[in-house]
């Protein structure tokens, strides 16, 4: 029987995952905001709708992950080896190797959390709670690899190039990481470009 007093609220969400049928084993969703819109979740915190993490998704993910940080990867190298260019011809004094790795390194966060969160993911995820997130982990990572690539380059006089990409290729594994199991874990496959449930 339906509660006619039961208020009733607006969601993106299928409806019929928000019945108030009181013989409905759908639970009571729990409400937030992400990016302005009111979206539901259930009592585990997931996304109403989103597809819950198994072990094929997340080796789906990851292929595809490895995919799309591949053009992160090809932006963060091709910034890393024409910046410190850039900086010997404007003739700037000083070591250029680790603020032009970092600058690289920023652009590149920004464009893989991007594409990464429309196309990989799928999420409606808030993007600030996302971004703060990622920014987290970036607090511990950046100074570290700016340091390694420093004392390797400059301290052990490593191959620049080589410094380059196995730091690229440690930063997409951890990230990966990072993105699956704490930003989008509980709301994969909730915006336009999800498929709708079969």
């Amino acid at each position: 029987m339906v509660n006619d007093t039961t208020e009733e609220r607006q969601s993106p969400c299928d409806p019929a995952a928000l019945s108030n049928d009181t013989n409905s084993v759908v639970p009571q969703p729990q409400w937030a905001s992400a990016n302005g819109a009111t979206t539901a979740t259930d009592a585990d915190g997931f996304y109403l709708g989103a597809t819950r993490p198994t072990a094929k998704l997340t080796f789906i993910q990851a292929v595809r992950y490895a995919f799309y940080s591949l053009s992160a990867a090809v932006i963060e190298y091709l910034l890393g080896l024409l910046l410190p260019l850039a900086w010997a011809s404007l003739r700037i004094p000083g070591n250029p190797y680790w603020p032009c790795y970092l600058i690289a390194l920023i652009v590149s966060i920004v464009w893989n959390f991007t594409v990464n969160r429309s196309f990989n993911f799928k999420s409606v995820v808030n993007v600030r709670v996302g971004m703060i997130k990622v920014l987290i982990y970036y607090l511990f990572f950046t100074p570290l690899s700016t340091w390694w690539v420093n004392e390797l380059t400059v301290g052990l006089h490593w191959n620049y190039n080589l410094v380059l990409i196995g730091t690229i290729i440690i930063n997409g594994a951890t990230e990966f990481m990072v993105y699956r199991y704490a930003v989008f874990t509980k709301s994969m496959n909730t915006n336009k470009h999800a498929k709708p449930a079969a």
